[in-house]
């Protein structure tokens, strides 16, 4: 009898452990954590100019990005990343609008872009993210072109 209540007791601690560690993993960020981290992930994505970065580091396998009506899964939308650092020297972006409730973000910002070329451009981005578990799992955007070439005008869905 004194074996099965050790036993019980050490199986309801290991089931009382596992429950916290499920709690914190699936915990809710605050709204200024939730807008830090998808600043964060921002800046990390477009001022990075490694073309085979590690995007995993914010963005979920199960990504899914909705930009300028076309529809990117994780792979896709890191074969966009490597595609637009293919032709551009540098990105910088500038955040005006970070608004947040718990783990979903509204986020405009504008991105100043120097490409390859030497010619500049700038992007207005208006965005919204989803996060779980500490992972960026859904966006959706629409980017401008405020400045530059017309030519460049889908440059934030190029493929």
């Amino acid at each position: 009898m004194k074996y099965l209540s050790k036993t019980i007791l050490t199986l309801t601690s290991i089931f009382c452990i596992i429950a916290n560690l499920n709690v914190f993993a699936n915990s809710k960020m605050s709204s200024d954590e939730s807008k830090q981290f998808v600043k964060n992930a921002v800046i990390y994505a477009l001022e990075n100019t490694n073309p085979n970065m590690d995007y995993s580091k914010f963005v979920s396998k199960n990504f899914v990005n909705h930009i300028d009506g076309n529809k990117f899964n994780y792979e896709q939308w890191v074969t966009h990343q490597k595609n637009i650092k293919k032709i551009v020297k540098s990105m910088k972006p500038t955040f005006n609008l970070l608004i947040a409730e718990d783990n979903n973000v509204a986020a405009i910002y504008y991105i100043k872009i120097e490409k390859n070329d030497g010619s500049e451009l700038e992007v207005k981005d208006m965005a919204f993210f989803k996060i779980k578990d500490h992972k960026i799992i859904y966006c959706e955007e629409l980017t401008r072109l405020t400045q530059g070439n017309q030519l460049d005008k889908n440059i934030g869905s190029t493929k």
